[in-house]
């Protein structure tokens, strides 16, 4: 898989391959579902989880740049599953989401992963085009229903193998609608990348937004 090349933030935030790394049942779990190969720098806690919470929170976007760094490297160890990628698409925020934190987070983390690829990065093509309530309470099937709709894609997605990023994955819910959107314009996602997986062994009640804990996703 290659060397880490030791820094602050590749020390205490060391990048792991989902699809290639994780045992075989937690590979199978995550692709039941997401329908998709999964490539995460980590599971969702700790220093990882405190980092992700600085980006979206505190307005610490420069943490983007580190964390979409670790991303890359991650994608670097599974050239495998993400092989003819050629669009780099990340999870859009809604407008009043957009305004209120000033970025996109994972627009943030997908620009080192679409330089390393070589790949496009498209920001554009792929939009919310309904704003959707927290889901960080609610569980598989409800998030299933807020989400279902929810985005809308562009033709320029059209025949494009798309790589999906998001900071963390949670059920698959969002990634799924995305993917359903995309599907609906004719492309289609071959696996999403985030930087922190929510193991499927944690409690089944998914924590509040807070200090360290994901929205939903």
């Amino acid at each position: 898989t290659g060397t880490t090349r030791s820094t602050p933030e590749s020390s205490a935030l060391a990048p792991s391959h989902a699809p290639a790394s994780s045992p075989p049942s937690e590979r199978a779990d995550f692709a039941s579902v997401v329908g998709w190969p999964v490539v995460a720098v980590g599971a969702f806690g700790g220093a990882l989880a405190q980092a992700i919470h600085r980006l979206k929170y505190d307005g610490r976007y420069e943490v983007g740049r580190s964390l979409g760094g670790l991303l890359a490297g991650a994608c670097d160890g599974a050239s495998a599953e993400l092989s003819g990628v050629d669009r780099v698409v990340p999870v859009p925020l809604g407008r009043a989401r957009l305004d209120e934190r000033g970025y996109n987070q994972a627009a943030l983390l997908a620009a080192p992963v679409a330089r390393r690829l070589g790949a496009r990065l498209d920001t554009g093509s792929l939009r919310r085009a309904i704003e959707t309530d927290a889901l960080a309470q609610q569980g598989l099937a409800s998030r299933q229903a807020s989400i279902a709709g929810a985005f809308v894609a562009g033709a320029a997605l059209a025949a494009r193998r798309v790589l999906l990023v998001d900071d963390v994955l949670t059920t698959g819910a969002t990634s799924s609608a995305c993917a359903d959107a995309i599907a609906r314009a004719g492309g289609r996602v071959v696996a999403v990348a985030v930087v922190a997986r929510v193991e499927r062994h944690s409690p089944a009640r998914p924590p509040r937004p807070g200090a360290g804990e994901p929205d939903g996703r």
